[in-house]
């Protein structure tokens, strides 16, 4: 998605202020934080904490 926008600034002749190497670490790190505190969640299970059987492992499945 980000290459596209950036593609699209290319033929209009945008140059924005910021690499998009730059714009990637920023919203990393923006959803790591999500993620540390507990907003961003595992769609796979119903709920904002693990599944039952999840919660059971002794460590991960392989």
């Amino acid at each position: 998605m980000l290459t596209l926008l950036y593609y699209i600034f290319d033929l209009v002749g945008f140059i924005p202020a910021y690499s998009q190497e730059q714009i990637v670490n920023v919203v990393m790190m923006v959803v790591q934080i999500l993620s540390f505190i507990g907003i961003v969640t595992d769609p796979t299970t119903k709920g904002i904490k693990d599944s039952e059987q999840a919660q059971g492992y002794e460590k991960p499945k392989e």
